[in-house]
């Protein structure tokens, strides 16, 4: 009898001792399938596909992994085809066809992601648990449906853009010369860049830069035919004068200080300074200042309007030489991506500055961009990470049809 219970309390005993860990092992899947699903709503698709792999037993795994990996960054190169293999099985649920939509716009292909957005909210209507996809399918439509045609955006091609980060990009003569910002030659730090149009494209970028330069302060501005660079050391504007192969300072600008500033644009006159610098109540905000014309002084900086202030980041602001619209880049709420490019015109009659306008599509995508600058009356760079760029950020060139 005794030995009979010992053996009877070892089973027992054994039979906890491995129950437990599979226990554990169930609910760790289930806390990692929650995790990747949460990822999944806040559209952070990168941080999503990573966690699934980690799952494979529990329902819908292979369906949310494949969406979130044609809707990340990483992995949005993938063949479209992995997603409709689950039509048969998906085809009568209507988040099928939100998620195709979704897909589609990520590609920007639009007339596709009208036509599956749109599906969906036949198919979902009066489905009040899926409200919250309802409104954001009719707001990703508003961009599509107002798409401008009379505009066409462009990558810049090899050997500008490349795998990795091309930013601030400033064509000038007449669109034959460009310079702009690179950390192809060591990731995350950007050296500056001089080039112009062969007969047969771009030639290879040759670097002009002494030291590379802290992305965050990254500034490369070209006033009425002088280039002007941001010394984050001294805090000041350096007049340049841009060779084949180098650059040579001809003189620091007289300005206030611009000490903790990010970006920056001055007018052709170089009496107007417009920046963007953090506050303590908000994210970066756009500030300006004047010249004073009696005295030669700079005004003390003051928010260009409130109007385009708001409780996110405002940044890479650009005014046009009419000095009529501030363009800036903002991850506010109520954008198509993550930064995305907005306008604000200057009422004349009343004094002040519009509500900022989003730039819509094709200026802008389910991604980052930003850093619109003007190069002439039908022509603009900017910078994007898009699904047509080839690695990280690239410039790309916007035309206006005639």
């Amino acid at each position: 009898m005794v030995i009979c219970g010992k053996i009877q309390s070892i089973g027992v005993f054994i039979s906890v001792v491995v129950f437990l860990p599979l226990m554990t092992h169930a609910q760790s899947e289930v806390k990692i399938y929650q995790d990747a699903d949460a990822y999944m709503r806040q559209e952070k698709y990168d941080l999503a596909v990573d966690a699934f792999q980690y799952i494979s037993d529990l329902p819908d795994v292979k369906y949310k992994s494949t969406i979130s990996a044609l809707l990340s960054k990483k992995y949005r190169y993938r063949s479209i085809d992995t997603y409709l293999e689950f039509e048969a099985e998906k085809g009568k649920d209507p988040l099928y066809y939100y998620w195709l939509g979704k897909i589609y716009l990520r590609r920007n292909i639009l007339s596709k992601a009208s036509e599956y957005l749109n599906q969906f909210l036949q198919m979902s209507e009066g489905m009040n648990k899926l409200d919250s996809y309802r409104q954001e399918a009719q707001f990703k439509l508003q961009f599509v449906n107002a798409a401008e045609t009379s505009m066409a955006v462009t990558p810049l091609e090899s050997p500008i853009n490349s795998n990795f980060a091309e930013m601030s990009g400033v064509l000038f003569e007449n669109g034959t010369k460009l310079l702009f910002a690179s950390d192809r030659l060591e990731e995350g730090k950007f050296d500056i860049y001089v080039t112009e149009k062969g007969p047969y494209g771009w030639n290879t970028p040759n670097v002009i830069s002494q030291s590379p330069v802290e992305v965050g302060h990254l500034n490369l501005l070209y006033v009425r035919g002088t280039f002007m660079y941001y010394n984050q050391q001294s805090n000041q504007l350096n007049e340049m004068e841009i060779g084949a192969k180098d650059w040579k300072v001809l003189s620091a600008l007289e300005t206030l200080d611009l000490a903790g500033v990010h970006h920056i644009y001055m007018n052709k006159y170089k009496t107007r300074l417009i920046f963007s610098k953090p506050t303590e109540e908000n994210g970066l905000e756009i500030f300006e200042s004047l010249k004073l014309r009696s005295t030669g002084e700079w005004m003390e900086p003051v928010l260009i309007s409130p109007q385009v202030s708001s409780r996110y980041n405002e940044d890479y602001p650009y005014l046009t030489d009419d000095n009529k619209r501030l363009y800036f880049s903002s991850d506010r709420p109520g954008g198509l991506g993550k930064r995305d490019i907005y306008y604000s015109e200057f009422d004349d009659v009343q004094n002040v500055w519009g509500p900022p306008i989003n730039a819509g599509i094709p200026i802008n995508t389910v991604d980052d961009d930003f850093d619109f600058r003007v190069s002439s009356d039908n022509e603009a760079v900017f910078s994007s990470d898009r699904i047509e760029s080839t690695g990280d950020y690239d410039l790309f060139v916007l035309q206006v049809k005639k």
